[in-house]
């Protein structure tokens, strides 16, 4: 047997292909039973709720106190999400650390929400120039689609 086809181990020839499919196929069973495990143990954070009601909706003030932050604050979907946020602040990340960890917390946790293709919507507050901008990056369609 020719050693340019692939690896010999034993008196077995492995093939690059099938290295690399079972690679992605322990990929895909880590993935999946990581999206079982959240699931089974989740409690409130993961349930979802369906409110049925007129169209308009008439929104009043919140009674909730004024969130005053000194350093950061984080708001997510999901409550583990917002946890590793934490984390990552508490460990002296920066702002990026803490978005990033939180995305791939999310697509773990929501994958239904998150994917290829979806926007975002988010609130940089700066406290030096004590002004917010609000990033906004919505799905768009082809201009050719109908």
């Amino acid at each position: 047997m020719a050693l340019e086809q692939g690896r010999r181990i034993g008196s077995a020839l492995i093939s690059k292909p099938l290295v690399l499919c079972c690679v992605l196929l322990v990929g895909v069973v880590v993935v999946s039973a990581a999206s079982v495990l959240v699931t089974l143990y989740a409690k409130d954070w993961l349930r979802v709720r369906c409110i049925a009601g007129p169209a308009e909706v008439e929104v009043t003030p919140s009674a909730s106190a004024l969130g005053n932050f000194s350093t950061w604050a984080v708001s997510t979907d999901a409550a583990p999400c917002t946890t590793v946020a934490r984390r990552i602040f508490r460990k002296g990340g920066k702002t990026v650390d803490a978005a990033i960890a939180t995305l791939l917390c999310m697509g773990v946790v929501i994958p239904h929400s998150m994917g290829i293709g979806g926007g975002f919507i988010a609130t940089v507050y700066s406290r030096s120039t004590q002004e917010a901008q609000v990033l906004i990056a919505r799905e768009m369609a082809p201009a050719a689609a109908s």
